[in-house]
């Protein structure tokens, strides 16, 4: 699985994916990618080290507005990760943890 993340890093660009998978590992590079088919575990565990050297192990995503879907999600801008500010968006809206998640 580890490996697969590292895969759609490499095609994406989007740290989001190392940063899963470091945080799947309890914000550790050691044993990484548990994988037999791995050749270098050495290297694995550089290049997600320098990943989230890099980004952070916080995954930082901005809020969406889908409105063919009618679907909009208002994300906390805090680097504390603080509440996501609600707001009604069409029919229905729903505060979990940091967002708040709206339909309509």
């Amino acid at each position: 699985m580890y490996t697969f993340f590292w895969w759609l890093y490499k095609i994406t660009d989007d740290p989001a994916y190392v940063q899963v998978m470091y945080q799947a590992n309890n914000d550790s590079t050691k044993r990484l990618p548990h994988d037999l088919f791995t050749d270098d575990l050495a290297a694995f565990q550089r290049n997600v080290r320098r990943v989230i050297d890099e980004f952070g192990a916080k995954i930082q995503l901005g809020s969406i507005n889908k409105t063919a879907w009618h679907l909009s999600v208002l994300r906390s801008s805090s680097p504390l990760g603080g509440k996501g500010m609600p707001r009604r968006f069409g029919c229905t809206t729903l505060l979990v943890g940091d967002m708040a998640i709206g339909t309509g």
